[in-house]
C-alpha cells in the first residue's frame, strides 16, 4: 500500500469513529443535539423553545389558577352584598307602607341603618390573600402567556355605601322610603352587572389557558423535531460507521502487516 493511500485509511479510520461515536451518543441520550457542538444555532433554538414551554407551564399552573380563584372569592363577597342588600331593600319596602305608624317606620330606618352598616363592613374588609375585593382597590394584571405582553387585567370598582349612593339615606316619611328602595335597586343592579364582568373574565381566563395548552402541544412539537432523534437514521448512521471502522480497520491492519513483511525482506537481504 502507498504511503497515501496508507494516510487516507487512517483519516478515513478517524472520522469514521468520530462518526460512530456520535452516533452512539445519539442513540443513547435519543437527543440530535448534546451539545453546541452538534449544532449552536439548533442548540439555541431548542433552548428558546423550552424557555416559552416553562413560561406558558408557569402561566398555567399558577397564574392563571390564581386569577380564577380570585374571581371566584369575588364574585363569592359580590353575591353576599347583593344577599345584604336585598335585605335592606325588604326593610324598605315595608316603610314604604303608608297605613304604618312613624314609631313603626323609625324601627324599620334603625334595621335598615344596621344592615347598610353591615354592607358597608363587607366592602371595606371582605379580602382575598390580602387583596381588598370590593373597597376600589383591586387591580390586577395577570401574566398569561409567554411574552411580555401577553397580560389580562380587570379591575372591581368599590362599593362602598358612598359609591353605590345608599349613604344619608332614611325613613323620615313614605317619599324617602320610596327613594330608599330605588337607590338599593340601583344598586344591586350594578352589583349584577359587575357579577357578569367577572363571570366574563373567569371565562377568558380559561379559553386562555385552553390556547396555551394547546400552544405548549406545539412549541413541544416543534422542540421534538429539532431535538430528537430519528431513531431508524440513526441507527442505520451507527451501523454503516460501525461496518466501515472495521473495513478501515481491517485495512490498516493489513497494511501495516504488508510493512512488517516488507522491512523483514528488506534486512534478510542485507
Amino acid at each position: 500500500m502507498r504511503i497515501d493511500s496508507f494516510l487516507r485509511v487512517q483519516r478515513d479510520l478517524k472520522q469514521s469513529k468520530i462518526a460512530m461515536d456520535r452516533a452512539l451518543q445519539q442513540l443513547s441520550s435519543q437527543k440530535r443535539i448534546n451539545s453546541a457542538a452538534d449544532d449552536s444555532v439548533g442548540l439555541r433554538l431548542v433552548k428558546g423553545l423550552e424557555s416559552r414551554i416553562r413560561s406558558l407551564q408557569q402561566v398555567n399552573a399558577k397564574n392563571i389558577p390564581s386569577g380564577k380563584s380570585l374571581l371566584t372569592s369575588a364574585k363569592s363577597a359580590l353575591l353576599d352584598l347583593k344577599s345584604k342588600l336585598n335585605e335592606a331593600q325588604l326593610v324598605a319596602v315595608q316603610a314604604t307602607d303608608p297605613d304604618i305608624s312613624q314609631a313603626k317606620r323609625d324601627e324599620l330606618n334603625i334595621a335598615f341603618q344596621e344592615i347598610l352598616s353591615e354592607a358597608q363592613s363587607m366592602a371595606q374588609n371582605v379580602n382575598w390573600n390580602g387583596n381588598n375585593l370590593l373597597n376600589g382597590d383591586l387591580n390586577v394584571q395577570l401574566q398569561v402567556g409567554a411574552e411580555v405582553g401577553d397580560r389580562f387585567s380587570f379591575s372591581i370598582k368599590s362599593f362602598s355605601l358612598e359609591a353605590q349612593g345608599l349613604n344619608n339615606l332614611d325613613f323620615s316619611d313614605v317619599a324617602s322610603a320610596k327613594e330608599a328602595v330605588t337607590a338599593v335597586e340601583l344598586a344591586m343592579s350594578k352589583i349584577e352587572g359587575t357579577i357578569s364582568k367577572v363571570d366574563s373574565w373567569d371565562t377568558s381566563l380559561s379559553s386562555l389557558s385552553t390556547s396555551n395548552i394547546v400552544r405548549i402541544t406545539t412549541l413541544q412539537e416543534a422542540k421534538d423535531t429539532r431535538e430528537l432523534i430519528n431513531l431508524p437514521e440513526v441507527t442505520l448512521q451507527y451501523e454503516t460507521s460501525r461496518l466501515n471502522l472495521e473495513t478501515q480497520s481491517s485495512l490498516l491492519t493489513s497494511s501495516l502487516e504488508f510493512q512488517a513483511s516488507l522491512f523483514q525482506s528488506l534486512i534478510r537481504r542485507f
